[in-house]
């Protein structure tokens, strides 16, 4: 697994930078075997969060900052929103009018419905976190692939392989794995 974390200001303009964030990692993590209808989902679903944290959640206030985690692997990717600001509870929105009446009201629905997994908490000292996660198709080449679990310890990359073997049939799915690592940190350990 690749993290990727960066700080953005609450301001509406820079919602195609997060977008932008968001598809980038992804693409430099699944290659040339990008997955455009889950990237265009995850990108709705930042957009949409996005767009909820600063108005709501921050109240627009430009000065405070929204931390984006970004995790992806061959399988999924997960995107997490963190700020100091206002929370709420989800299941006290009411769901979108869909009369033709209503100009807002569809991010929570929308967010929802673009991706696999969403939670949303907020902590004791008022820390808050949406956090959703987007599994992607695989194609039949990409079965046949070897999983490697990647992790960050500090400036260190930490690869494990999740197969019993490195043979032909899967080292082409290895070697990539460890190149989209090598593209982020410059330090490896194979365990």
């Amino acid at each position: 697994m690749v993290e990727l974390r960066r700080h953005f200001f609450g301001i509406p303009h820079l919602l195609y930078r997060m977008r932008a964030f968001v598809t980038d990692g992804c693409r430099q993590v699944w290659k040339e075997m990008s997955d455009g209808s889950a990237i265009a989902e995850l990108e709705l679903a930042v957009s949409e969060t996005a767009g909820n944290v600063i108005l709501h959640g921050l109240k627009g206030s430009p000065d405070e900052l929204i931390e984006l985690v970004l995790n992806i692997d061959p399988r999924s990717a997960s995107v997490t929103f963190r700020y100091s600001g206002c929370g709420f509870e989800p299941q006290a929105i009411p769901p979108p009018d869909f009369s033709g009446h209503a100009e807002s009201g569809y991010g929570i629905y929308l967010i929802e419905h673009s991706v696999d997994d969403v939670s949303f908490s907020r902590d004791d000292a008022g820390l808050c976190t949406i956090r959703f996660v987007k599994n992607r198709k695989r194609s039949a080449q990409e079965t046949s692939a070897m999983d490697v679990l990647i992790e960050r310890d500090g400036d260190v990359i930490v690869a494990t392989p999740i197969a019993k073997h490195l043979d032909l049939s899967n080292s082409e799915s290895f070697r990539d794995d460890i190149v989209a690592a090598l593209a982020i940190h410059h330090k490896l350990v194979i365990d």
